[in-house]
């Protein structure tokens, strides 16, 4: 016989059904989140490894670019230092004077030096030991692959040089050789004369003839010192009257020995220094050591920006090296001074 049960037994029946199989879905419901966050995740690092393996292949490719590019630049840096120093047996010089170019200095021994601007073949002149020395260039030959100057020393021609062995420079020095007026021959009033010997053997010119050969050639006169030395070149001077001898008389004794001498007088300083820059010396009336204006007659064998190099002829052998060096800088500033106060009397020789 079926038991029925009662109304309340029934909704306690239900109510427990209903709790049991929720649970049951929940769990269900969790074990599928949970399935799918798996998968996710595994999704997500699996992208992300093949993020990771594009991101190194995109490095090691811009690697390779970059050592790609760098090769590319160093072959054709090769190339161009290559086609730099490659030689030619020939090539067209197109020549021009160089008169107007700044002296330079020679930066390098034991260079050969050429009768012609160098094609393969030309003929060796000399080699050269002149480093550090200035000298003066006369032409210059051009082509693409070189360039060639004609230069001299002291004034003589030592062919054809490459380019790259000059250097310019902003200390000009000439090189000359010192003559004093007291020794080994003593001519108290011999300035001029002894001055004039310096300049010569900037242009290796007189370097044979002593200071009394070219005291005995220099023109003489009783008062017009515009006509030749008046005085006695050989004895102090205890009159009033000047003992000296004007460059309008001493260029055309100078152009005796060497065509090249030049009564500048009046010159401006701009003038000077574009002289000197160019390897020729300026005989000027300004003072002994540059001190005062006395009418004593110095070379000006250089310059550099403010200063000129002195060479004076007043010195003696026991103190000219030491305490009495005769060869020095001064300022251009006291140079004009004197040499104004003198009436800017000079000698250019070139």
């Amino acid at each position: 016989m079926k038991r029925i049960l009662s109304s309340s037994a029934l909704a306690l029946f239900l109510a427990t059904a209903f709790v049991v199989g929720g649970q049951s879905s929940l769990a269900h419901a969790d074990t599928n989140s949970n399935n799918i966050a798996t998968a996710q995740s595994t999704s997500n690092e699996s992208q992300n490894n093949d993020n990771d393996a594009d991101k190194q292949k995109e490095k090691q490719e811009g690697e390779k670019q970059a050592q790609a590019k760098q090769e590319a630049e160093k072959q054709e840096a090769a190339r161009k230092e290559a086609e730099k120093n490659k030689f030619v047996d020939h090539v067209n010089f197109t020549y021009s004077s160089a008169a107007n170019y700044n002296a330079r200095n020679v930066n390098v021994n034991g260079i050969k030096s050429f009768v012609g601007p160098y094609n393969r073949g030309t003929r060796v002149k000399k080699t050269l030991n002149l480093k550090g020395q200035l000298v003066q260039l006369t032409n210059v030959a051009r082509a693409k692959e070189r360039t060639y100057y004609q230069i001299k020393y002291r004034g003589q021609d030592q062919g054809w040089i490459n380019a790259t062995y000059l250097s310019t420079t902003n200390v000009y020095e000439i090189p000359f050789t010192y003559t004093s007026q007291h020794f080994p021959f003593d001519a108290p009033n011999g300035c001029e004369a002894t001055a004039l010997k310096m300049a010569l053997s900037t242009k290796g010119v007189g370097e044979n003839i002593s200071l009394n050969g070219f005291l005995k050639k220099m023109p003489r006169a009783k008062y017009d010192h515009n006509k030749g030395f008046v005085g006695n070149p050989y004895a102090v001077n205890h009159t009033n009257q000047d003992w000296t001898i004007y460059p309008s008389a001493l260029a055309p004794f100078g152009r005796k020995y060497y065509n090249g001498v030049y009564n500048i007088t009046g010159a401006s300083k701009t003038k000077i220094i574009n002289e000197v820059q160019h390897g020729n010396p300026v005989i000027a009336a300004t003072g002994y050591r540059m001190r005062k204006a006395t009418g004593h007659t110095l070379v000006v064998v250089g310059y550099k920006r403010g200063y000129f190099k002195m060479a004076d002829p007043s010195s003696w052998k026991a103190t000219y090296r030491t305490t009495n060096k005769p060869v020095f800088w001064t300022s251009t500033k006291q140079f004009m001074k004197l040499y104004n106060q003198e009436g800017r009397k000079a000698v250019l020789v070139k």
